[in-house]
């Protein structure tokens, strides 16, 4: 079995006086360890798939396992980490990171706060508040407090997104190195991104949505995780997958006019 097992996951958003179909039939398994991105157009579900795995969304049809029983954020302690990033303005860097852990009852973990903060290269602002800080340092202080969770799941929504390219090309750099020291710990990484260039250089595998409601259309093994170089076969993924994405598009906009 592996570590995420989904089997025709289907969810819809129920309103006052509507409904909204986000995900229809996904079928997925998602190995212990792996770091597994997933891609698509705009409203094709990728979040609430996050979002079910995350316990945060629990009214859905089809089974979903994560390491044989149904998502529980308490037992499987998972972490999620949203585009918002969510630090406190009023606590200092350390206070925001120490939180996490103090909340799910974790022991403080002075080692492993000091190896991760230098990994990240961000050792000397762990006094500072999060509105001294620029983008790129309150995304990694935010991957800081995930990680000192010590979570057998890390979930990232688009955690690059609010970056300048400068900015997050070096910090998926540093974050990518940093899950590959984890994965020692077995923990398994499901990332949410637009980006294809960085969804090469951070996944194993790449999946992509499509549709709406999202249905799975075509999955990536990729052999670049951690390149970055501009060798003609990386390029000819990254134009693969974009291609991929694209007629995906296509046909759910064909589909829908007829």
């Amino acid at each position: 079995m592996s570590f995420i097992d989904i089997h025709d996951l289907s969810v819809t958003y129920k309103g006052k006086n509507r409904t909204s179909p986000a995900l229809a039939g996904i079928s997925l398994s998602i190995e212990r360890g792996e770091t597994c991105i997933v891609t698509g157009p705009s409203g094709c579900g990728k979040s609430t798939l996050l979002k079910v795995l995350a316990d945060i969304l629990q009214d859905y049809r089809g089974e979903v396992l994560i390491d044989g029983t149904a998502p529980d954020a308490h037992r499987h302690n998972t972490a999620l980490i949203q585009q918002s990033y969510g630090l406190l303005p009023w606590k200092t860097v350390k206070q925001n990171i120490a939180l996490g852990a103090s909340i799910k009852d974790i022991g403080w973990d002075n080692a492993l706060y000091e190896r991760t903060m230098s990994a990240l290269a961000i050792a000397d602002i762990g006094h500072k508040y999060p509105g001294e800080l620029s983008g790129g340092q309150r995304q990694r202080a935010a991957i800081a407090r995930a990680v000192m969770q010590k979570p057998c799941m890390l979930l990232m929504d688009e955690p690059f997104s609010a970056l300048d390219a400068m900015t997050s090309a070096n910090s998926r750099k540093l974050i990518y190195h940093m899950l590959k020291d984890r994965q020692t710990n077995d923990m398994t990484t499901v990332m949410v991104t637009h980006n294809i260039d960085e969804a090469v250089y951070m996944g194993n595998r790449i999946v992509v949505l499509a549709g709406s409601p999202g249905r799975l259309f075509r999955t990536f093994s990729n052999s670049f995780a951690g390149c970055d170089d501009d060798s003609p076969e990386r390029r000819e993924l990254i134009s693969h997958i974009t291609a991929t994405i694209k007629h995906s598009a296509d046909e759910e906009t064909l589909q829908t006019a007829l």
